[in-house]
């Protein structure tokens, strides 16, 4: 399969992502088979680095994916279950660096070679408020419950933003107050 061609055909920053399959459960060495041109621009010139001397002379093809984007397992775990269970994901991630939020979009590539599968991962800069706008009424659950879990991750204060989390739940729920293990053992 030409790589190059198919990824050049995207418009938003993308690439080809290969998964080495072990077995249906693990997977080893994740690389970037291909960039189209805003990918290789990203990468060999990072735009949201607080380093200017921090770049990477040329972008080559079918290289561990860590030389050009940050190592986590989140990202390995989204590429091996795009990749090899073929399940499309669709996600989005703040830079704090940046101020900026990213729609990140992984679609199974139905390609394989011997134990290797593909995936295409690519993503765009969205506004927060967008996610919103987007919601339909049974979306908007998912959407609140990701709004927590990003409070929730992101806070240096965990029982402040515990409390504004229980602030947003009784505004979803339209509730006047809510009930904890606290004020519930003090009733009983």
């Amino acid at each position: 399969m030409d790589f190059q061609k198919l990824i050049d055909g995207i418009l938003p920053t993308a690439c080809i992502v290969s998964v080495k399959k072990i077995s249906e459960d693990r997977y080893e060495d994740i690389r970037i088979v291909a960039g189209n041109k805003m990918f290789i621009q990203m990468v060999e010139h990072p735009p949201f680095t607080t380093d200017p001397n921090v770049y990477i002379d040329k972008f080559i093809p079918n290289s561990p994916y860590h030389m050009y984007l940050p190592k986590t397992p989140d990202f390995e775990d989204i590429c091996f279950r795009t990749a090899i269970h073929k399940k499309t994901v669709h996600t989005y991630i703040h830079l704090n660096v940046c101020d900026m939020w990213f729609n990140l979009f992984f679609v199974p590539v139905d390609y394989e070679e011997d134990d290797t599968c593909y995936c295409i991962y690519l993503t765009e800069p969205c506004n927060v408020n967008d996610i919103n706008a987007a919601s339909t009424s049974s979306m908007t659950t998912s959407n609140d419950v990701l709004k927590t879990c990003i409070k929730l991750r992101g806070t240096q204060n965990f029982k402040k933003t515990i409390n504004e989390v229980i602030q947003d739940i009784r505004e979803i729920c339209g509730a006047e107050y809510s009930w904890t293990r606290k004020t519930v053992n003090a009733i009983f």
